[in-house]
């Protein structure tokens, strides 16, 4: 897939709605629930997705066995999934406009404060 900024942006938005959670984002660079996924799911704002893009495809189809990460092969289309792909590549050289989707606020993913 090319690594265009339409589909960057894309990446950017799934990413940010479906991922930032276990892998953090840019204002919370370790995720809510890293530290309580056994094992710990990789921060890519710290240490990036480093495997091959056909190997990270068959990661978000299909999930890590034993791990929390899951399969969204039956959530995301193919072209989502490559979208997400090309996003996690280019993490580090995002466009303007890719990079400000990613650093939107997301009300759906936002963790609550912890309460005293």
């Amino acid at each position: 897939m090319s690594a265009d900024e339409a589909n960057l942006a894309a990446g950017a938005r799934l990413y940010r709605d479906h991922c930032t959670l276990c892998h953090g984002d840019p204002a919370h660079p370790k995720a809510s629930l890293a530290e309580s996924l056994n094992p710990p799911a990789p921060q890519f704002m710290d240490d990036m997705a480093d495997m091959p893009e056909n190997q990270n495809f068959y990661i978000l189809q299909h999930g890590i066995r034993w791990t929390a990460m899951p399969g969204w092969g039956k959530i995301l289309s193919e072209q989502q999934t490559w979208q997400l792909v090309t996003f996690l590549s280019h993490l580090r050289d995002l466009p303007p406009g890719a990079k400000q989707v990613f650093t939107e606020y997301n009300a759906a993913t936002a963790v609550a404060p912890k309460q005293q």
